[in-house]
């Protein structure tokens, strides 16, 4: 019986996230997406572990709580697409730099609606 309530492994594949830009004249059309594994993958729960553990030594300042989230969704991040650099070249997925790039407050929006795109349930299943 409880063999029909497992989690799918469906649920723990990458999934693509397009985020929504808050300037509604730029919304989806900036056209980069990044594939996230969500909360029942085992990125996230090693990522929120990892986590955990640092947050346990010590208190956390807003900026370190930042780089915590930052940290985790680079840990459940798979790759992009539609990233260019300046020349309009495509980049190749490098999680330094999309880590770099959450924790910028510039990009609070992303960070942000990445970590709903995780955590929601209708993303994965």
């Amino acid at each position: 019986m409880f063999d029909k309530l497992r989690i799918g492994s469906d649920a723990k594949d990458a999934k693509k996230f397009t985020p929504l830009h808050p300037n509604p004249k730029i919304g989806k059309t900036h056209g980069i997406s990044l594939f996230l594994h969500g909360k029942y993958s085992e990125q996230y729960l090693e990522g929120t572990a990892a986590m955990l553990r640092r947050a346990k030594r010590t208190a956390l300042t807003t900026e370190e709580s930042i780089q915590e989230s930052a940290k985790l969704i680079t840990a459940c991040a798979e790759s992009w697409e539609g990233v260019t650099d300046a020349d309009g070249k495509t980049k190749k997925f490098n999680k330094a730099e999309l880590q770099t790039m959450l924790a910028d407050d510039d990009f609070r929006w992303l960070r942000l609606q990445a970590e709903q795109f995780m955590s929601d349930d209708d993303n994965f299943f």
